[in-house]
């Protein structure tokens, strides 16, 4: 799945950057990864932005516009090479990086000033953690609402029902049928969106649980779940959004 933890921490620091230049009534004007120099500090990435450039304008606030619509077109750009070099790669699995640098593309004066707070929680940015606490914590409270279902039912991460084919030998999915069963609730419904989101949920929930059962201390149900459904925290907040 793109991006990596490497990737995502030099976007995050190179749109800080860009937002300090902003901060203090600059702009870059000549932005792009080759103007660009990143290095590890005590595990942290520290961007340096090189080769700035003064431009015929005197508008400086279309100037920082286009530092960042800059940003996001060589996001697409990054996104095309890997799509041009790695032909089997499904293309959803790169709906991040193309959904973070569509945004970052249509960015105007209006926006500008709130791009770094609008974006910072992007899926694009979201690392195990913060992942865990949308499935854990975020989703029940959206299990049974029609107008979600109904927009996640266009989304790529729409599952083919019914979804528990996917599962149905999965070790995970024996764990937790038996917890349901333990519990004196049913077993899943295979054609219910919401016994889905229940599922999903319920494995990140008893995350730590699952790796005592199965034995199994490296278990990561992120990374479990992402293999089936590489794009299901982007298309999934989007129909919270709205978005889809």
């Amino acid at each position: 799945m793109i991006p990596s933890q490497s990737l995502e921490e030099i976007v995050s620091a190179t749109m800080g950057a860009l937002d300090y230049i902003r901060d203090n009534n600059q702009y870059h004007g000549n932005f792009s990864w080759k103007t660009t120099f990143y290095h590890l500090v005590n595990g942290n990435v520290i961007v340096k932005l090189a080769n700035f450039e003064r431009k015929n304008s005197n508008d400086l606030l279309q100037c920082q516009v286009e530092d960042v619509t800059s940003l996001g077109a060589s996001l697409e750009a990054l996104s095309q090479h890997l799509k041009d070099n790695y032909p089997n790669v499904k293309n959803y699995t790169y709906c991040l990086i193309d959904d973070l640098a569509r945004k970052l593309k249509s960015v105007t004066k209006d926006s500008i000033g709130t791009v770094k707070r609008d974006l910072q929680d992007h899926e694009f940015f979201w690392d195990e953690k913060r992942t865990k606490i949308f499935f854990a914590y975020e989703v029940p409270g959206i299990w049974n609402d029609t107008a979600i279902q109904n927009r996640f039912r266009l989304s790529p991460s729409m599952p083919t029902l019914p979804w528990t084919a996917a599962w149905a030998s999965d070790p995970l999915m024996v764990e937790m049928e038996r917890y349901r069963s333990n519990n004196g609730l049913g077993d899943y419904d295979g054609e219910s969106l919401a016994d889905f989101f229940r599922f999903i949920s319920g494995m990140y929930t008893h995350e730590n649980e699952l790796r005592k059962t199965l034995k199994n201390e490296k278990l990561s149900i992120d990374a479990e779940v992402r293999k089936k459904y590489p794009s299901l925290c982007h298309d999934l907040n989007a129909a919270i959004r709205g978005d889809a």
